[in-house]
């Protein structure tokens, strides 16, 4: 299963329906869609009739997105780090969902952001936190897990406690923080055996990481993988969201 298809498979997985009422009405509002890959959260955006921006750095997805032909969306390739090339205060939402933990610097980057927000406008941030607690996990493992977060950061690959982080950042960056909340997900913080669907997205998923095959090795992944078939599996990962207005 190629990446576009995981994305797709994904979708069914998240909890965007209670994600998206914490939002304001979108009718004929300008959406900018960061990190939006192929366009499944621009699609919803548009059909509640706002007029979207999608951006991604990945011209594989962005592709897909555009043959979607979705109305009142367009979409464009640019760093997410850099948004120079957009109008600033001309967005009424600027949205991204499990993106900004790949950029690592994640106040400096909501400060950015909220520069291209209009004047009372929202930013609705989403991320995960702690992706690999899962149980139970032999307890040895936690403390290498921990080790190897602090590398991933420190590389600024990925920073895997983003979501718990969220509000920090967004205070920080002189936006008023209006709403958070976690979010139930039926793949990164679920309790009980994965379904096979699940089991084998999360078999993908580690097969991405290449890093944390070469600091944890291919035994984490074994016992990794059977920890989330056990019956008394549990996920102390969770999915975080926040709102805030400029």
């Amino acid at each position: 299963m190629d990446l576009p298809a995981q994305y797709t498979q994904q979708y069914q997985w998240r909890d965007w329906p209670r994600a998206y009422a914490v939002l304001p009405n979108l009718n004929g509002k300008r959406v900018l869609d960061l990190g939006c890959a192929i366009g499944d959260q621009s699609r919803d955006f548009a059909e509640q009739g706002a007029w979207v921006t999608g951006m991604d750095q990945n011209p594989d997805l962005l592709a897909i997105a555009r043959r979607r032909a979705i109305p009142r969306a367009r979409f464009i390739q640019g760093d997410l780090s850099q948004l120079g090339g957009l109008q600033k205060a001309s967005f009424d939402l600027i949205w991204s969902s499990f993106t900004l933990a790949y950029l690592t610097d994640q106040a400096a980057h909501i400060a950015d952001w909220q520069h291209y927000l209009k004047p009372g406008g929202y930013l609705c941030l989403i991320e995960v936190a702690d992706l690999l607690a899962h149980a139970p996990l032999p307890e040895h493992w936690r403390a290498e897990v921990l080790v190897f977060y602090r590398r991933a950061g420190a590389a600024k690959r990925y920073d895997f406690m983003a979501g718990e982080h969220l509000g920090e950042s967004v205070n920080a960056s002189g936006l008023r923080l209006r709403h958070q909340q976690t979010l139930p997900d039926r793949e990164l913080a679920f309790d009980g055996a994965a379904p096979a669907a699940v089991y084998e997205a999360w078999r993908l998923r580690l097969a991405r990481m290449p890093a944390l095959v070469k600091d944890l090795g291919t035994a984490f992944v074994e016992d990794f993988l059977a920890t989330l078939r056990a019956p008394t599996h549990r996920s102390d990962s969770r999915v975080h969201l926040v709102l805030a207005q400029r």
